[in-house]
């Protein structure tokens, strides 16, 4: 799940008054936590996500979440370069079968205008063997990169719009083996399936900014999957 430029969206109020920066309202924001409701298009159970991000001092926080399908991430990211008007930050995100390492941007382009941004590389370590009795399957998976580019447009100071363009790219094909152990079968007894990583989706969302709580509504659209609705409330106590 690569949820990282819409919690981080959804945290930081970018509708910025006159004497504040785009660094010092990210600052503000981070000790949050969060949860969200969507359903899983595969099997069309709502899953239940929760997400926490604490800030250490004015560069460095740590983050995790975690789901009701036994999904888990923890992070740590590390803001080298910032200034009134942008922000980077450099995350490493662990999870069961997957490491992950990107970077994050938010370029205020306008008072009412951001610009957001990551990219990142994700290291697998899917592969996996499995045997039956006549059969036995090797699955190697390669390691990928993504990346997502989006805007945020605040035209009041109670409400956040995003747009955002996603895509993740397979470096190598996938790998899958079938090896047969019947000799009287009447297909090969070795089969290679390949395919490469490569899809891409759009989500729009709307973030309200009320005190102490801020709700959001996330629609995803798959060109070639069903698409969904994440329901969300980001609190900042």
């Amino acid at each position: 799940m690569k949820r990282i430029l819409l919690i981080l969206a959804s945290i930081f109020p970018f509708h910025l008054s006159a004497n504040e920066t785009l660094v010092e309202s990210i600052e503000r924001f981070t000790d949050i936590f969060s949860v969200s409701l969507s359903q899983n298009p595969d099997n069309e159970k709502t899953v239940a996500t929760l997400d926490i991000n604490y800030q250490i001092n004015d560069k460095l926080r740590v983050f995790g979440e975690v789901d009701t399908q036994e999904y888990w991430q923890a992070g740590l990211g590390y803001s080298f370069w910032q200034g009134d008007t942008y922000y980077t930050e450099n995350t490493i995100k662990v999870s069961e079968h997957e490491i992950t390492t990107g970077i994050f941007v938010a370029k205020l382009i306008h008072e009412n205008w951001t610009l957001l941004g990551d990219i990142n590389y994700n290291y697998m370590d899917r592969d996996f063997e499995a045997c039956l009795p006549n059969l036995c399957v090797e699955y190697k998976a390669s390691d990928t990169f993504d990346y997502s580019a989006g805007a945020l447009w605040s035209p009041i100071q109670y409400a956040d719009f995003l747009y955002k363009f996603n895509q993740e790219i397979g470096f190598k094909k996938d790998t899958q083996d079938f090896y047969i152990k019947d000799d009287t079968a009447a297909i090969p007894g070795y089969i290679r399936n390949e395919t490469r990583t490569n899809f891409h989706y759009h989500e729009l969302a709307v973030f309200f900014n009320l005190k102490y709580v801020k709700p959001s509504v996330t629609y995803t659209i798959y060109p070639e999957s069903k698409n969904y609705v994440e329901f969300g409330l980001a609190f900042d106590f």
